[in-house]
């Protein structure tokens, strides 16, 4: 089970915690039931997180860890179209 603080404290030491957030996939919604972590896009995460970082801004997407490739592989096809260097920064699945 993942907690709210397990995630807080692993977004804070990516200095990442004043992200957007984005929630992607069947396990990471059960847990964002269970803690209470803030998300910002609940429908077309991987698509709005990359537009914030292609804003320049930050964007976290928190996702089953079935779908980081997925996830990864989007932001390479956005690349490749044309839409500009998108950083990727995977960390460690977190549980708490």
């Amino acid at each position: 089970m993942t907690d709210d603080k397990a995630v807080d404290a692993a977004l804070a030491s990516a200095g990442l915690s004043e992200a957007s957030r984005g929630i992607y996939g069947k396990s990471a919604r059960r847990a964002k039931d269970i803690a209470n972590v803030g998300i910002e896009f609940f429908y077309g995460a991987p698509e709005n997180c990359m537009i914030r970082c292609m804003e320049g801004k930050d964007a976290v997407l928190l996702c089953d860890p079935a779908m980081v490739d997925v996830a990864v592989c989007g932001v390479g096809f956005m690349e490749r179209a044309g839409f500009g260097k998108i950083p990727v920064k995977v960390l460690p699945e977190v549980s708490g």
